[in-house]
């Protein structure tokens, strides 16, 4: 295999692959490397690794032996300090090549990134095993609801004379359609997405107009948006609904937090893309990023793995079926909510495709 069919293959992969030369130069790197790094291609190419991380001498002083030794080499729990990141844990594994100038190939895979992933996965098959339970059983409440209102439909018209008793029979009424009120958000959204390529921004924009009109002067809204994001394919109204339901759940929780308000309520809106980010166990070329960060009290960490189920909340008066439908109907677009909670700022990011995903899955073979 030549150079050129290495450097081909290598643009593909989802880990961070560097090749160097004999005088450990970097000679090519993917587009993986390049996130990694925090630097352009541009940038690096040509460098020496020792110069890409300076905080790791130690680390590029072993390749001369690697070298040597010609046999491959692993590093695990590295702590990679690059010129523009924060430090990171990765796991690296360099083996020894002669393909043309390249003399060693590096790759890098981030710890912190697998573990989430794993992470993510376990919570997707629980938040799934809730929702179907909990539709299983809105399903067998249902069904004699609308037997119970109908006979109280019945009763009302033969106690057409006796207003006291018709009283009662009004109450069992407007209980049984509050029910069935509640029964339809237990069941969740039911109809399919009909995706269409839209531009996120126009929904960002319509969820702030909603919520404007209602008010809400004690909230700050703000927006950073990123305008190179392209055009993607998603249901209009079904990512409205979710990212709406995000914003409305952050702006309850900064109005209940007990005490008078020590600086306004913030919520900002903020998009970007990220490349070769993997959803649910598939590897995205590019995906847009949409960040929903507010300073409420933040969400408690006896609950913050379980805040997607359905039922779960943190307020007195909340159903907890807002983020458990938003995560639904996000899902349904083929993205991923996450949630972030860093210092006084809680962070809902909601990961969209905009490409489509590799072929290669991140694990296993069949889907």
């Amino acid at each position: 295999m030549g150079p050129e069919r290495a450097i081909a293959i290598i643009e593909h992969l989802r880990t961070a692959v560097v090749c160097l030369d004999d005088e450990n130069r970097v000679l090519d790197l993917n587009p993986a490397a390049e996130l990694l790094f925090g630097l352009s291609e541009r940038q690096i190419r040509g460098e020496q690794l020792a110069a890409i991380l300076p905080h790791n001498r130690a680390f590029c002083a072993q390749l001369e032996n690697i070298k040597l030794q010609d046999r491959v080499y692993m590093e695990h729990n590295l702590h990679l300090r690059c010129l523009r990141q924060d430090e990171m844990i990765v796991e690296c594994t360099i083996t020894p090549l002669r393909v043309g100038a390249i003399r060693l190939l590096l790759e890098f895979i981030k710890v912190e990134r697998q573990l989430q992933l794993t992470r993510e996965e376990n919570r997707a098959v629980l938040e799934q095993a809730t929702r179907i339970m909990v539709r299983s059983l809105a399903h067998e409440i249902k069904n004699p609801l609308g037997g119970l209102r109908g006979a109280a439909q019945l009763l009302a018209q033969q106690l057409k004379e006796h207003a006291e008793l018709r009283e009662h029979t009004e109450i069992i009424i407007a209980e049984a359609d509050r029910l069935k009120h509640l029964v339809d958000e237990l069941l969740g959204p039911l109809r399919p997405p009909h995706p269409n390529l839209i531009n996120i921004h126009r929904v960002v924009d319509r969820v702030l107009t909603l919520v404007r009109a209602a008010g809400h002067r004690h909230v700050v809204f703000q927006t950073d948006y990123d305008p190179s994001i392209p055009e993607l394919e998603a249901d209009h109204e079904q990512l409205i609904q979710a990212l709406l339901n995000i914003v409305q759940n952050a702006i309850e929780a900064i109005s209940e937090q007990p005490g008078p308000l020590q600086s306004p309520g913030r919520i900002l809106l903020r998009t970007r893309t990220q490349r070769h980010f993997a959803i649910a166990n598939r590897l995205h070329r590019l995906v847009a990023r949409i960040d929903i960060l507010n300073n409420g009290p933040g969400i408690p960490e006896s609950i913050r793995d379980q805040i997607f189920y359905p039922m779960v909340t943190t307020r007195h008066h909340g159903s907890g079926l807002g983020l458990s439908i938003s995560q639904e109907l996000v899902r349904r677009q083929g993205g991923v909510i996450v949630c972030d909670q860093d210092g006084s700022e809680t962070c809902f990011r909601i990961y969209l495709p905009i490409q489509q995903p590799h072929k290669e899955r991140l694990h296993g073979d069949a889907p």
